[in-house]
Formats: C-alpha cells, structure tokens, sequence
C-alpha cells in the first residue's frame, strides 16, 4: 500500500522538487525510508541551470553548479563532476555547497600544469545511473607565457621586465628570477609586467649573471618554464664619466643635446635624464637614447616652460641639480647632489631664444644656386647650436647653416628644390622656429613669387622638367671648368715635384763632393 501511494503521489505531483517529495513522503510515511525517497526521485533527472564563471574558467579554478537534484545523497552515495572531460572534485565542506540545488567543485589539483593550450566540452554531473548534462560546452583555458623583454638588465635590479601571453589575468600569479621574486605590477589577458630583483649571493646564478626566469599561476610551475627556456642576464651597472660639456647648459624650452660618456649604458632600456626646479620639488624628465656601443649615451633635456623667466638672465643663469633613471642604479640618482660626484656640476639654465615675431617677409639672400633666409633674434648662440633649433617654411625644413647671438641663417633646399607633393601656392608661407618639443614661434613669411622659380622633380623618377635645363647646362658647365682647372694644376704639380726631386738629388751629390773624407 505504501508503495502504490508513493507512487500515486509521484504521478500526481509530476513537476514537484525531489526534496518536496522527500518531505510529502516523510509525511505520509512517518519515516524516512530512502527506498520510498529513490523511488520518488528516479524519475526526476538531474538538470543543470547555471554555472558561474560561464562558459570559460581557468582548468585550475572552482566551479558553482546551480540546478535540481544535484547530488543528491538521496539518490547516490557518489556524485562525479567532470568539466571538459576533467574530473572537478564536489567541495562538500564548502559554504556553497548545498545540494540537491547548488554545488560546487575544483579542479582537480593533483594534475600537473597542462600541456595544451585549451580544453572544450560540458559540464557534466554523474550520479549513479543518471546524469546531467550543460547545454552549452565549457572552456578551460590555460594561461600561456609566449616571451620576456628584455633579456638583459644592470646588477641592481629594477628593470622592468614584460611577459607576453594568454589568459594571464587572472588568479594568483608569482614570477621569479632564480627563485627571488619578481615584483608584478601590472596584468592584463595578454600582457604582465614586473620588476627585477638586485642580483645577490642567496642566488644560484650569481657567478654565472645567467638567471632561469619562472612563471607560476595558483602554485603550478607553468610547463613551458620547467627546462629554463626564458633567461635573463645581469650586466655591470652603467657608469657615468663625463658630459660633453661641462657644466651641463640648457634653456627653459628644452630639446638641448646632452652627449653622456660612460661605460655599460646597453645594459638599460629606457634611461631617463631628469631636471630638479630650485627647490626640488617638482621634476622633469627626458629620455635618452644608448648608442649602440654602450658607452655613449644622447639626452636631450626636458622642457622647463613653467619657470618663473623673470628669475634669471643670461648673465645670472640658474643652477639646478639633476640625475638619471637607469632601473634601480642608484650611483646615477641625484648625480649633481651626491657629493662624491664633486666633477658633475649643476646645471646651468639660461635664458630662451627670443625672436621678433612678425608678419612681415624674412629676409633673404642667395649665393649661386642656394637661397637663405636670415633670421634675427636675441640670445641664440647661449646653448643652442644649429642641431637645436629646426626652422619651417611652411612644412618644409630649412636648413640651419649658421648661428650667431644675433640670428641665424638657414638654407633652403637648393636651388628651391620642390616636390610635386609640396604644396606651391600664390600665398606666403609662415616660417616658423622650434626649439625642443614644446617651443616654437612664427618669425615671419616667405613669399614664394619673390623667390627664384623653382625646379619642380618627379617625386618618383626625380628628373627635372625641361623648365629646369639652363639651371642644369649652367651647372654642368661650371663643373667641366673646375675638371680642367684640377687636371692642369694636378699636371703642373707633378712636373714641380719632379723638378724638386732632381734638384735634392743634385744638392745632395755636391754635400758628398763638399764633405768627402780625405
């Protein structure tokens, strides 16, 4: 009878939850008596309705599995959980682990870092005879590291290294240079970055500089880092001797080149030269570029614009203290402040540039077939010289060719050379000065029509238009007339030279007769 009423209630609840059956049972019965329980619930299926995170997780993650009758003790002692295939093991002493409607499970732990790349299928819950099945596949993904840059950085650590990959962004990540920690500070899906640890004796690749690099993510070494395929070499520290010039010059709108000498600059990336305000407080900065030798270095100094100009002149300049980023070296930090460094002097900030800005025309002059602009102005020659400052006549350079305190010339692209891309118009062009990367000043125009008519070249074929030929048979006169004269001087020489040699024999022939021995 009880048996027929289980059943009877089974057939007529038909939607009703497993565990309301149990309870209707239980009521009915008086007990608790499981056979009635699976009875009841065999007919009822296991379902999955949700699963967080969705559709992709790390293969060494936790999974929460929401649905109905999931694990249910009630109807099988074992409850096997599989994602993509991998076992994922039931965390029954978790907070979230409550079935028959949630559970939730990890990754099995006892597995080695992964070999492949990522892993696809269900999410499939077993117990006993039934099962549930995810309606959409799962990914397991495995974070993969692909490279490092640099290879290379200076004994006392602080170079920022980068690793390069997928799915490196999520779960606890640890990366180690011979087992001492890199610092990471920054992760996304395909990009980590940290910084390096000072080479010290704890270390096994002391002697040899030559350090394994190791990627760990949730405490799993990952595969490809098991056999030392990344590297990364300590180099000496970088040394400064000397600059160019010394003190140091440069003026509030920057762009001054500084040539540094020294020894193992290559073993930095990014070298950064910086320049204290009076009071040291604010710093700007610059970066400098390593030649490929390693023992020069080019800086050019950073923009200084917010300075009060009314503090300084160019017979009272400001002196200021500065140094140098090179990773974690600190014998370049603060070089003019480090009283052991008593040969580094401050730098000297002098006074920018000034130029008559103007609408007017530049004036010009022209010596055979190269035409210049002159340009005035005040101040010019202080720090600058002519590999400072770029002059513009409309989008074309104009070269610098001399600098004086009072101005400079500058020569335009002989004889006014144009291509076909340039833009020619009736309108005067602006010429404009720059000075580092913020400075720049208009000084005036250039008017194309007052100018020689220029010499329009094919911007592929680069040959001249038949406009251009007398330009063209005056200069292939010019220089058969400077052939000749080379050829008849070079003739003359010879036979001068002969002629030299004959009278030094004949001289030295008469010393013998003069001082022969009797």
């Amino acid at each position: 009878m009880l048996l027929l009423a289980a059943l009877i209630l089974h057939m007529v609840l038909g939607n009703v939850e497993s565990r309301d059956i149990d309870t209707i049972i239980q009521n009915f019965t008086g007990n608790n008596d499981s056979k009635f329980s699976i009875l009841a619930i065999d007919k009822a299926n296991p379902t999955i309705n949700k699963i967080t995170p969705p559709l992709q997780a790390f293969w060494y993650t936790t999974i929460l599995i929401e649905g109905t009758n999931l694990c249910s003790p009630t109807i099988s002692n074992i409850c096997n959980i599989t994602v993509a295939g991998l076992p994922c093991v039931p965390m029954v002493k978790s907070q979230f682990y409550k079935p028959p409607t949630v559970i939730q499970c990890q990754m099995n732990q006892t597995m080695e870092y992964p070999e492949f790349d990522n892993i696809v299928g269900p999410v499939v819950v077993h117990m006993g005879n039934l099962s549930a099945i995810s309606s959409q596949n799962f990914t397991l993904v495995v974070p993969k590291i692909k490279s490092i840059s640099p290879k290379k950085g200076p004994l006392s650590g602080g170079t920022e290294l980068t690793l390069e990959g997928n799915f490196i962004d999520d779960g606890s990540v640890e990366v180690n240079i011979d087992k001492i920690a890199c610092e990471v500070f920054f992760r996304n899906s395909s990009l980590m970055k940290c910084r390096t640890p000072a080479l010290n004796k704890s270390m096994n690749c002391y002697l040899s500089k030559d350090c394994n690099v190791s990627v760990t993510f949730e405490r799993y070494l990952i595969a490809n880092f098991r056999n030392g395929e990344f590297k990364f070499n300590y180099l000496e520290d970088p040394n400064i001797d000397r600059f160019d010039t010394q003190p140091p010059k440069s003026i509030p709108a920057g762009g001054i080149r500084l040539y540094v000498v020294g020894k193992n600059f290559n073993s930095i990336q990014k070298p950064l030269f910086y320049i204290y305000n009076e009071d040291m407080t604010k710093r700007y900065e610059s970066e400098c570029q390593v030649w490929h030798t390693g023992a020069t270095m080019l800086c050019l100094t950073p923009d200084i614009l917010d300075i009060d100009s009314s503090s300084f002149n160019k017979s009272n300049p400001i002196r200021l203290n500065y140094g140098f980023v090179m990773d974690n070296v600190a014998y370049v930090q603060n070089i003019s402040v480090n009283t052991s460094h008593n040969k580094f002097k401050r730098l000297m900030l002098y006074p920018n540039p000034t130029f008559k800005s103007s609408n007017e025309e530049i004036k010009t002059s022209a010596i055979g077939n190269v035409e210049s602009l002159i340009i005035e102005g005040k101040n010019m020659d202080l720090v600058c010289t002519v590999n400072e400052i770029v002059v513009k006549v409309g989008n074309r350079s104009c070269e610098v060719k001399l600098l004086t305190a009072q101005g400079l010339n500058c020569h335009l692209p002989p004889p006014n050379r144009l291509n076909k891309s340039d833009e020619i118009g009736d309108e005067p062009l602006n010429v404009t000065v720059h000075i580092g990367p913020k400075f720049q000043v208009v000084v005036g125009k250039y008017n194309v029509k007052s100018s020689r008519e220029p010499i329009i070249v094919d911007e592929y074929s680069a040959k001249p238009s038949w406009d251009s030929m007398p330009y063209i048979l005056y200069g292939g006169g010019t220089m058969v007339l400077i052939i000749t004269i080379s050829i008849v001087i070079t003739f003359t020489c010879k036979k001068f030279s002969k002629k030299s040699r004959d009278l030094g024999k004949s001289v030295q022939a008469s010393e013998l007769l003069i001082y022969k021995p009797k």
